[in-house]
C-alpha cells in the first residue's frame, strides 16, 4: 500500500482549487455557479475534480478567427 503522501489526489476542495489554479474562492464559486467548472457532490461538501481543473485550464476561451 503507498504512503497517503505519495498518493495522487483526484479531488479537491473549493478552497484547495482556487489555491491550486490561483484564483480567490469568489472566483471558483462564479464559475462553479455558471457551470464553466463541474464539480461532484458528496453529502454537503463539493469537491473539484483533477480532471475538471485540467479540463477548465485546456478550454480554448479565445474567439476562433474564421
Amino acid at each position: 500500500m503507498q504512503n497517503p503522501a505519495t498518493i495522487e489526489r483526484l479531488a479537491y476542495s473549493r478552497t484547495e482549487a482556487a489555491a491550486l489554479i490561483g484564483v480567490s474562492l469568489f472566483t471558483i464559486e462564479k464559475l462553479i455557479n455558471s457551470g464553466e467548472l463541474h464539480v461532484k457532490r458528496v453529502g454537503r461538501r463539493v469537491l473539484v475534480t483533477r480532471v475538471a481543473l485540467e479540463s477548465f485550464l485546456e478550454e480554448d476561451d479565445e474567439p476562433s478567427a474564421a
